[in-house]
């Protein structure tokens, strides 16, 4: 769609027109003639659409309006979706940002719950070092005589993210150990920490 493609450009560029760097609060805190013009609501992101329509509707862009807004129910089509995505930028409402949230579950797969995400995290670590103890005493029962420095390089960086690594590479010198084992135990730390 040409009309919405154009109104997402025109947003991107107008969305911080006149921008006074410092967030909504502080132009409201500070009672700001832009925070009682626009009413408290999104006030660095109303003056940036007021002035973009206004410069927009003179007589040097008559052009430019004709050929992007050419009748009123475009006028009204772009106006909308213009003013949805600049007022969208205005991430301190808390309200909008539950629109934008709601829209997005929407259009995605909802959030993962964090508790939900820490159960199957927990479990995964367990599971995975189960894995590795079993691993651990596969390698004292498979080389008895091998030092303990040998041993514990095989499992010691299993909370660094790199035990993965590790693990493969210390596989060359502990006795007893197939590289079919060490290719089996890497993918599964690695899962674990990516």
């Amino acid at each position: 769609n040409a009309l919405l493609r154009f109104a997402l450009m025109f947003s991107a560029l107008i969305h911080d027109v006149d921008h006074q760097g410092v967030p909504n609060s502080t132009l409201v805190d500070e009672e700001d003639e832009l925070a009682i013009l626009h009413n408290d609501l999104s006030v660095a992101e109303q003056n940036s659409l007021q002035i973009a329509f206004s410069t927009l509707t003179q007589k040097r862009f008559a052009l430019l309006k004709k050929c992007i807004i050419p009748d009123k129910e475009t006028r009204k089509e772009f106006r909308r979706t213009v003013i949805d995505m600049v007022l969208a930028t205005d991430i301190s409402n808390p309200e909008r940002m539950q629109i934008a949230q709601s829209k997005w579950n929407e259009a995605f797969d909802p959030p993962v719950d964090p508790q939900q995400h820490q159960s199957e995290h927990t479990s995964q670590s367990h599971q995975t070092n189960e894995s590795l103890q079993s691993e651990t005493s596969t390698i004292k029962e498979e080389d008895p005589f091998a030092s303990d420095s040998r041993r514990n390089s095989a499992t010691s960086n299993r909370g660094s993210g790199t035990g993965a690594t590790t693990f493969t590479n210390a596989g060359a010198g502990i006795g007893g150990i197939s590289n079919n084992t060490l290719n089996n135990t890497a993918p599964a730390m690695s899962k674990r920490y990516s």
